[in-house]
């Protein structure tokens, strides 16, 4: 993969999205397919999803909610829209990963409470 395409893989941050937006890297349709392909976390598939809207998302951790997905391959890119989706996305993972963690250090204390 090119570097520009392992970089854009990673975008994770409104600020990290508007400075490649600013400076035209994703502009380049092969750079943003590979890092879409490449892309391990949804905020990062919905900040690219609609500069490629025919890409495969892989399977992650936390997956989208298919009516935001459909959203998200129809729009035009860094709209109001977008960003609001993409914002809807990364509360949706945040969630998610607190609800994970609250389970494990709950996992964690029955563990310790049945070694008492």
């Amino acid at each position: 993969m090119n570097p520009m395409a392992e970089a854009l893989a990673q975008v994770r941050s409104r600020r990290g999205f508007d400075t490649y937006l600013a400076e035209g890297k994703l502009a380049d349709p092969s750079s943003l397919r590979a890092a879409l392909r490449q892309a391990a976390n949804p905020i990062t598939q919905a900040f690219l999803l609609p500069f490629v809207p025919e890409g495969t998302l892989i399977p992650t951790l936390v997956t989208m909610e298919p009516v935001v997905e459909r959203k998200l391959r129809s729009l035009t890119p860094a709209t109001p829209l977008h960003r609001s989706l993409v914002e809807g996305v990364r509360r949706q993972y945040k969630v998610a990963c607190q609800e994970r963690d609250r389970a494990d250090k709950q996992a964690i204390r029955e563990r310790q409470a049945k070694q008492s």
